[in-house]
């Protein structure tokens, strides 16, 4: 209404002015105050009919779903006209019949919302809905009801059968997941490639320790210190570890989150293609994370571009992957040092020992091992 003030403030002289209006406001300036700024009288004449009170509930909702025992939440909805600032009653039914009275406060106009939680104390299928009282001077009372039909509430678990090609760590995963929930999911599984001598055995009991291991995740998410002398978590991660399915999970992870990544990121873009350089690479992947800053360092203190190609760059991979071995050297005896953690250190002088030695295909000695670290030698090629 105030929008159309604009049109009277000319250099003509005006008397005074006659409004016809419903009353709406919707845009432009506050009209009372348009008004007073002509500064003359203002005959308002009133048109259409008044807007209609009335309540209205316009949502209800729930779980589809229900276990018998549990509490839930029921979410209604009430839109108010012309009932701003005030109390009413309202009517919580299973089936038409009434469960739980509540008090609802409206506040200015509009919509509001009321959260009630519900126990599922009987089975079956249900409707559950809510109901505003009828106040005498509302426009209709239809539309005072609304309900959610078919709501099942039940009192016995929910057979889930998980499907799978092959034990992949996905699978490990979302069946340990499921099965938690011991009291309302029952989980079978079927794997199209498993071993008849006891894939099914180990599937079925794997991690062996998995509820007393899981209750070490959120120490294990935070980081805690005091885990490193932690005996009892050591054994279980290594239990787990040895573990064949949980082999499998670790060959998957290894290969998807790391060699693969640190071969698009780091490996093929310089063009190294030594075993001895590719496994160097791979292992900081995994230990540092594939966004380390020790590669970028090393070409930086060799004066050649980022990410540069091998033998294009002026330098050899031998002298590029030298310099990448001395400086995580360097940053694992400064970690040992820091979480005084000793046992950091052979990781960095094992890899610094095998460039030394030259063993750039990785074939290893007379036998094919290679020592790891002092008094332990893994095999890595034929004798």
């Amino acid at each position: 209404m105030g929008y159309g003030w604009g049109w009277t403030r000319t250099d003509r002289k005006l008397d005074g002015l006659v409004m016809f209006t419903d009353g709406g406001w919707n845009r432009g300036e506050d009209p009372v105050e348009a008004a007073r700024a002509l500064g003359v009288p203002v005959h308002v004449v009133g048109v259409g009919l008044p807007q209609a009170k009335d309540l209205e509930v316009t949502f209800v909702s729930c779980d589809d779903v229900v276990f018998k025992g549990d509490s839930f939440p029921l979410t209604v909805r009430i839109r108010a006209r012309g009932y701003a600032n005030r109390n009413l009653r309202l009517k919580i039914l299973r089936d038409d019949q009434s469960i739980r009275d509540e008090v609802v406060a409206l506040g200015a106009e509009g919509e509001v919302q009321h959260q009630v939680i519900l126990p599922a104390d009987r089975a079956g299928v249900f409707a559950f809905g809510a109901e505003v009282e009828t106040l005498s001077d509302e426009a209709s009372a239809e539309n005072n009801r609304r309900s959610k039909a078919g709501v099942r509430v039940i009192d016995r678990r929910i057979t889930v059968l998980l499907c799978e090609d092959s034990p992949r760590w996905e699978f490990r995963a979302l069946r340990e997941g499921l099965a938690a929930d011991k009291a309302r999911i029952q989980v079978k599984t079927w794997m199209r490639q498993a071993d008849p001598g006891g894939l099914e055995g180990q599937v079925a009991t794997f991690p062996r320790n998995a509820d007393e291991l899981r209750g070490y995740a959120g120490r294990t998410q935070a980081r805690e210190e005091g885990l490193r002398g932690d005996t009892r978590y050591r054994d279980l991660l290594i239990a787990a570890a040895n573990d064949p399915i949980m082999q499998t999970v670790q060959d998957e992870i290894a290969t998807e989150v790391y060699w693969n990544r640190v071969q698009e990121l780091s490996i093929r873009p310089r063009a190294i293609v030594s075993p001895l350089g590719q496994a160097l690479l791979f292992d900081m992947a995994i230990n540092h994370g594939v966004f380390h800053d020790m590669i970028g360092k090393a070409e930086q203190e060799l004066g050649v571009q980022p990410k540069s190609r091998i033998g294009e760059n002026g330098k050899s991979e031998q002298e590029v992957v030298t310099r990448i071995a001395q400086i995580r050297q360097g940053r694992m005896r400064a970690l040992a040092d820091r979480l005084k953690a000793p046992g950091l250190i052979p990781r960095g002088d094992f890899w610094v020992a095998v460039v030394t030695a030259g063993d750039w295909n990785m074939v290893g000695d007379a036998r094919g091992e290679i020592e790891i670290k002092q008094g332990r030698r893994v095999q890595v090629g034929k004798p």
